[in-house]
């Protein structure tokens, strides 16, 4: 008890803002800024460092939150490392820049509590799974930041993921994946980007402005095209109309092929129910309150976890075996 009394939450912020700063002295958490572009992976390493480094921290009490353009970027690694943050909170901005990196998953956002405070926009794409409000006070977002703890053990996971350096998510750890297990059960939650397409500027000339491409609104043939290929594009430069031939031009998507994993515990009746898509191996670790435990994975392929501990389990044709995670 006097250990847990001794840490403090830890608000870590996307940007150096003084409100973050008099939110946190106010209520005597810690706090640390991250000032860098952060809907990046490498990003979300520095800052997990940065976390460590930090002493007297109550790990089930870590905060994350931004404003304005660091907005985005809270929905990333909220999404990214679910299984880290207490809360989250944004502020203004837009999501689009975590959409567009292709890893925004819905279910990973399923996980943390996230308040979303903007001001209504037709053209900002909302989040499932994100609670949004008009307006907060500093209080009311600092109370909904401050009411919520992390459980170590939460007895829901709801992880999806397409990099092998993410395969964990609390009390689960992907180890061994095959894309060819597929399961229509679970769907890819990744929240679809827009196209992405862009115009080889061959051509084109800075000062240039497209008033057409391929006869059509420029930026709604953008929006709509799938594919590369050769265009014909109307630019205005100067007192000139000009006709000129380009490549429509598209992003390479990173992470096409995801795994997820869906795991919940029933500790009643001490039964983990687990469905999974591409994936063939998991480690389950397990506190002493829920074992011993039954697993059954993807049906009716059981196994038994006879005591607490981290167990690896690997799925066969019509079996579960289990062994101690070495």
């Amino acid at each position: 008890m006097l250990l847990a009394l001794a840490l403090a939450p830890l608000l870590v912020t996307l940007d150096s803002w003084d409100g973050w700063k008099s939110m946190a002295a106010e209520r005597g958490w810690q706090w640390v800024a991250y000032e860098q572009n952060a809907c990046n992976d490498g990003a979300l390493l520095a800052i997990k460092t940065l976390i460590g480094q930090r002493t007297g921290v109550d790990p089930t009490r870590i905060y994350l939150a931004g404003r304005g353009e660091t907005a985005a970027c809270v929905f990333y690694n909220a999404s990214r490392a679910p299984d880290l943050w207490a809360a989250a909170l944004a502020i203004g901005g837009d999501s689009r820049e975590a959409i567009e990196t292709n890893r925004l998953f819905a279910a990973n956002l399923s996980m943390t509590p996230l308040l979303w405070v903007a001001n209504p926009d037709p053209a900002r794409k909302t989040l499932p799974g994100v609670t949004m409000r008009e307006q907060a006070t500093g209080a009311e977002a600092a109370e909904f930041l401050g009411s919520r703890q992390r459980d170590p053990w939460p007895p829901k996971i709801d992880f999806e993921t397409g990099n092998p350096k993410f395969l964990r998510c609390a009390w689960l750890e992907i180890t061994k994946v095959d894309v060819t297990r597929r399961n229509d059960a679970l769907t890819v939650s990744r929240i679809p980007p827009g196209s992405g397409a862009r115009l080889d500027p061959g051509p084109i000339k800075p000062g240039d402005r497209i008033l057409a491409i391929a006869g059509k609104d420029p930026t709604q043939f953008l929006d709509e095209a799938r594919q590369e290929r050769p265009v014909a594009v109307t630019v205005q430069r100067g007192k000139e109309k000009l006709r000129l031939e380009t490549r429509v031009v598209m992003p390479v998507r990173e992470e096409a092929l995801t795994v997820r994993v869906q795991a919940e515990v029933q500790p009643e009746s001490k039964e983990i129910v687990v469905i999974t898509r591409g994936i063939v191996q998991l480690k389950l670790n397990l506190p002493p309150q829920w074992a011993p435990a039954v697993v059954n994975w993807n049906g009716p392929s059981a196994a038994n976890l006879p005591a607490p501990g981290c167990h690896l389990l690997t799925a066969g044709a019509s079996s579960v075996s289990v062994e101690p995670c070495r």
